[in-house]
């Protein structure tokens, strides 16, 4: 298998994402976008802080009980969205209806993968008493992020189960480790940057249009707008890199 070369994926990602745009904005708008801007809106204040900032072992602030099921609503719905970008970048030519067909199929394998990759190590950093302790943690959380950066596209590109795909994407995951990083922390770094722009201009002109609360409304829905945008960068770039070093 080659190495990944992030010049060569991004080239192939900017031809991709303007001959394919129609196709991907959006699904990323409907199945991104709009329930990450409905779970910024209905999420208290504290929680929201929380997830921000995060402090082990507190409690979570007490809320109603369609807030939780709401949330776990939009989550689907996200995660169908992401399946089906990737599917509508793995697999060139396919239509809309097919990714999202092919999403929903291959949702129970992304769930068993990402319980195991993402949310336990998740789970154990949350419960860890001790900074040092936490810093090892989280260290080890992040190399595993990176090292499985090919999970979703492997998921949607094939037919395994959840431990052949889990370990597929980390036998791919080796190749160019350290420009895997790079790409991570440059998608975060701009994304941050980008929302926070978004979320000023967009809040500013809700703001002046229709008072504080039409501010707050704008500014989640400019940044949720920006993190679909986002998100269609990020997925071409890992299913270009994917097919790289899987071919």
């Amino acid at each position: 298998m080659a190495s990944i070369s992030i010049d060569r994926a991004w080239t192939e990602t900017n031809a991709f994402v303007k001959r394919e745009g129609a196709l991907l904005f959006p699904v990323a708008m409907l199945f991104v976008a709009i329930p990450i801007a409905l779970i910024f809106q209905i999420l208290p204040a504290e929680l929201r802080q929380q997830i921000l900032m995060p402090v082990p072992n507190a409690p979570l602030p007490k809320m109603p009980a369609y807030i939780p099921l709401c949330i776990m609503l939009a989550a689907a719905i996200i995660l169908v969205g992401n399946l089906a970008l990737y599917a509508l970048a793995v697999r060139p030519g396919i239509s809309v209806k097919e990714a999202l067909q092919r999403a929903v199929r291959r949702i129970p394998i992304m769930v068993g993968a990402g319980a195991i990759v993402f949310a336990l190590p998740a789970m154990i950093l949350r419960t860890v008493p001790s900074m040092p302790l936490q810093t090892l943690c989280l260290v080890a959380s992040l190399f595993l992020w990176v090292r499985m950066t090919m999970l979703y596209a492997v998921i949607i590109d094939q037919n395994s189960g959840i431990i052949d795909s889990i370990r597929r994407s980390w036998t791919l995951g080796r190749h160019g480790l350290l420009r895997l990083f790079g790409f991570w922390l440059a998608i975060f770094s701009l994304s941050v940057f980008a929302g926070m722009v978004a979320q000023m201009l967009f809040g500013l002109v809700g703001y002046l249009i229709g008072g504080a609360s039409a501010g707050y409304a704008a500014a989640d829905l400019g940044t949720a707008a920006v993190m679909g945008v986002a998100q269609v960068y990020q997925t071409v770039m890992i299913a270009r890199m994917y097919r790289q070093i899987s071919e």
